[in-house]
């Protein structure tokens, strides 16, 4: 079998409370996916927490008997996490806080699959005929009981690791046909890209660069306000071997002792020692910085540490190292980098840069129109001045305090963030530099997003949306009006 996995923070959290494990050896393999809720730390302990279970799980009880029964091992996996429930119920007690997740398993083995969820994290099989959801989502949505509930509670768990001591687990078993590919996914995945082209995009990957770069874009097109994690698993190249993670670690390994050899192996044939170290780092930057243009962040990763171990001083390493952790969604491996390059260099680029990520400061004031305004407003931007529809909701708009750039095969994506990190304006470029359209959004006095205007580029509306919120956050009035075009899915902050 093949497999990729991927994470990120997104472009509104700060914490990234997903975790991931992929495991495979000799036609067997245990993938889990585990999206953490509660305070940014509980969310992130209990999503850890489940994957060392199924982590402890394989090393013993599977590793010392790899051809135990299918259905008991299913039972195993199911055990070791509600173990994890308890103990998680156990630890919140009296503290008034949830420390819970929700987790999706697919566990193959002996020629079968065994698909099994808790929550809203989702699992879907790809083969001949389609693509299919097989997880259940354990939301209010899934329920009659939703007729008389409020818009912004449907989404709301109804099951959840560390919640309550009762789990009701969705298991979907089948036998494999060696055709079919998985797809297990966080709900900050699914909730901001449209089915089909999602479905696309599990159907059609062949390579794991491919489907990474793609639902990325859709993803971060859709607003990315929260993490979003997934692995893909592809069982039509069935690989009787280990994990790849190792061969990857031991590849990069030898791919870096081939460059220090290389370095060496070429100082002494020359004679000329600066001449050749200065043309191999700078082979290497020129690549690092393609493989961020490319979104290939790990293999830029390797380039820009290669010539930090050339020189320890070098600038442009830092930055581009702490851009690939950035692309990643590693911020916190992106402020290390830099306080090292700080260290070595003492580079006031670095040091703005770090400031930068540490504390990003607002760079204007806030305008805000109020509720007794009844004629159209005029909203400004750097590039562009459009008349908007009239609103009656109390609406904070500023400049952007933080101006993040995603590029992709034909087009740019700039997003502006005001200083309370929430996407204030989204503007889609093609790749010469001319813009396409844009988009502006506004927040009531609650901090929900309550407008969103869509643009072309010469200031024609196309499409926008309003909401209503009470001091609860429950929506209590929705518009969304069409002008030209089609409507598309938003990723809506609450």
């Amino acid at each position: 079998m093949k497999y990729c996995e991927y994470t990120n923070t997104g472009i509104i959290r700060s914490v990234n409370q997903d975790s991931l494990l992929s495991l495979s050896m000799n036609g067997s393999g245990l993938f889990v996916v585990a999206d953490g809720m509660g305070g940014h730390i509980d969310g992130e302990i209990a999503s850890k927490a489940v994957k060392k279970a199924c982590q402890k799980w394989w090393n013993t009880s599977f590793m010392e008997n790899s051809d135990m029964d299918f259905l008991l091992a299913v039972e195993e996996i199911k055990a070791a996490i509600e173990i994890v429930n308890k103990n998680l119920i156990k630890k919140m007690e009296g503290t008034g806080k949830i420390c819970g997740t929700t987790v999706a398993v697919v566990f193959i083995h002996n020629g079968a699959y065994a698909a099994m969820n808790i929550g809203d994290s989702r699992i879907y099989l790809s083969n001949k005929r389609g693509v299919r959801k097989i997880s259940f989502d354990h939301t209010l949505n899934s329920f009659e009981e939703i007729k008389n509930t409020a818009l912004s509670e449907k989404d709301k768990l109804t099951q959840a690791i560390g919640v309550k001591e009762d789990l009701s687990w969705y298991t979907a078993t089948d036998t494999l046909k060696n055709d079919e590919k998985f797809f297990i996914c966080t709900d900050g995945v699914y909730k901001y890209t449209e089915e089909e082209d999602l479905f696309s995009a599990i159907k059609n990957y062949s390579e794991e660069e491919e489907i990474k770069k793609e639902i990325e874009k859709q993803v971060i097109l859709g607003g990315a306000p929260d993490n979003f994690s997934f692995i893909a698993i592809d069982m039509r190249k069935e690989k009787a071997s280990v994990s790849r993670k190792p061969l990857i670690i031991v590849s990069a390994i030898a791919v870096a002792l081939f460059v220090i050899f290389t370095v060496i192996f070429a100082v002494a044939v020359s004679g000329d020692k600066g001449e050749n170290i200065q043309t191999v780092m700078s082979e290497k930057l020129s690549l690092g910085q393609k493989f961020l243009l490319d979104l290939e962040y790990d293999k830029a990763v390797a380039e820009f540490t290669a010539v930090i171990d050339i020189e320890p001083k070098n600038v442009d390493a830092y930055m581009g190292l702490a851009s690939a952790y950035i692309g990643m969604g590693e911020k916190d491996k992106a402020i290390e980098t830099l306080e090292k390059g700080l260290m070595e260099t003492d580079d006031e680029t670095i040091r703005a840069k770090l400031m930068e990520l540490k504390t990003p400061e607002e760079t204007t004031a806030e305008v805000t129109t109020t509720p007794e305004e009844t004629t159209p407003e005029t909203t400004t931007t750097p590039e562009e001045t459009t008349t908007v529809p009239e609103t009656t909701m109390v609406v904070t708009t500023q400049k952007a305090a933080t101006i993040k750039k995603f590029e992709y095969e034909d087009e740019d994506i700039i997003s502006e963030f005001d200083s309370n990190g929430r996407i204030i304006k989204r503007s889609i470029y093609k790749k010469d530099g001319t813009l396409l359209e844009y988009e502006i959004y506004g927040y009531d006095s609650y901090g929900n997003m309550s407008e969103g205007y869509f643009y072309k580029a010469d200031g024609t509306l196309l499409r926008y949306f309003r909401e209503k919120y009470d001091e609860n956050g429950r929506i209590v009035d929705a518009t969304i009006k069409v002008l030209e075009g089609t409507a598309s899915p938003m990723g809506i902050v609450q």
